[in-house]
């Protein structure tokens, strides 16, 4: 698909600068190899670069058996810690190989592209330092995956950083881009359509995440539960292969982890197992 735009629409467009947003492989995947081909910067945030070199070389016994700890302590057993530690190691095969060396941007920047000047906003929750791009002449936003038309981003907990408040990142975040940017701007997306109506997405997607809070903490009030045992409480409209069974355990392991900040509710751990408690 890239190859087919380089040599068609853009066959006349000298490529100076590649900007990527965060370090998931639908976005950093093919960066190395553009970079190559151009013989152009990379620009990222600090935090995303690092991030993707990270998971570059993430494949260590030590983090495995980090990763099987975690998984066990909030309830999976010996059977799914194994399937979930199969899942996601395809990694490497979903990306090219970073350039040693990458230009950082950072919040609050200004940017120009073309004729426009952008402001660079970064926000947590989906990704560690997410980069978005902002053009006030034009009302032009470019919301990468903090806010989507149709789904709710992936907002996960993951062994590198168990006691994560990830969540507590993404609401605050969508909560500075409620009273920064106007009503009336067109967000272009990372993944779905352009829309307007930005407030009322980023509400919906607010809604969306305290929803889940109260069918955990109606669940945790009578008896502690695992993070296992509360995935198909607020998954319950699903039926998860392993893949999604890895991104449900990571979102539910962030709500946890931020209604426990919150106060909402209280650890229990016992035997290397942690179970919650409604407060």
């Amino acid at each position: 698909a890239w190859t087919a735009l380089f040599e068609g629409p853009l066959a006349h467009v000298k490529i100076t600068r590649l900007i990527v947003t965060h370090s998931h492989p639908d976005h950093v995947g093919l960066a190395g190899w553009i970079v190559e081909r151009f013989n152009c910067p990379l620009h990222m945030s600090q935090v995303e670069y690092l991030q993707s070199v990270y998971h570059q070389n993430r494949g260590t016994e030590e983090r495995r058996n980090a990763q099987r700890l975690f998984f066990r302590r909030h309830g999976m057993d010996e059977s799914l810690t194994d399937k979930l530690l199969g899942r996601g190691q395809d990694y490497l095969k979903r990306v090219s190989i970073l350039p040693p060396g990458y230009r950082r941007i950072s919040h609050g920047d200004e940017v120009s592209i073309g004729t426009r000047r952008f402001k660079v906003i970064t926000g947590g929750g989906h990704a560690l330092d997410q980069v978005m791009l902002y053009c006030a002449a034009d009302k032009l936003f470019l919301s990468a995956d903090q806010v989507l038309s149709k789904i709710s981003p992936n907002v996960s907990v993951w062994a590198v950083e168990p006691d994560q408040n990830s969540l507590g990142e993404y609401l605050a975040s969508l909560a500075s881009l409620t009273t920064t940017l106007p009503y009336d701007v067109i967000v272009l997306p990372g993944h779905g359509v352009p829309f307007y109506g930005l407030k009322t997405r980023i509400k919906q997607l607010a809604d969306h995440h305290e929803e889940r809070c109260r069918l955990i903490a109606d669940a945790c009030r009578t008896i502690s539960k695992t993070s296992k045992e509360l995935v198909p409480v607020v998954f319950h409209k699903h039926v998860l292969d392993v893949h999604q069974m890895g991104f449900a355990a990571g979102e539910l392991i962030a709500h946890v982890n931020y209604m426990l900040v919150e106060g909402r509710l209280k650890g229990e751990e016992a035997d290397g197992v942690l179970r919650f408690r409604t407060t």
